[in-house]
């Protein structure tokens, strides 16, 4: 899905340095809200700043999935990829 190796995790920071960096990203980038496709980002990161007992400073996460599925009246949720290609994209390359 995201073409993340276990070697690139093994090297990577540990948790709460990443989680730092993620935070100061999000402050250049001006971001009022923490967004993903669905669920599973926020809650992972909550779990495991839980599981690294380091404080959960995300306030507020928006659901794009949710919010896509809303907007178009979709009955049910679809992938990312299905999504772009059905709105934003026209499926060619």
């Amino acid at each position: 899905l995201t073409h993340i190796r276990q070697e690139d995790v093994d090297a990577g920071p540990p948790f709460p340095e990443a989680l730092e960096g993620f935070l100061a990203f999000l402050a250049r980038s001006g971001a009022s809200a923490f967004a993903s496709w669905g669920s599973f980002d926020h809650l992972h990161l909550r779990r495991e700043a839980k599981r690294k007992k380091v404080p959960y400073p995300l306030r507020e996460h928006w659901n794009a999935k949710a919010a896509f599925r809303e907007r178009f009246a979709l009955g049910t949720e679809i992938g990312l990829e299905r999504a772009s290609v059905g709105v934003f994209l026209s499926g060619d390359g």
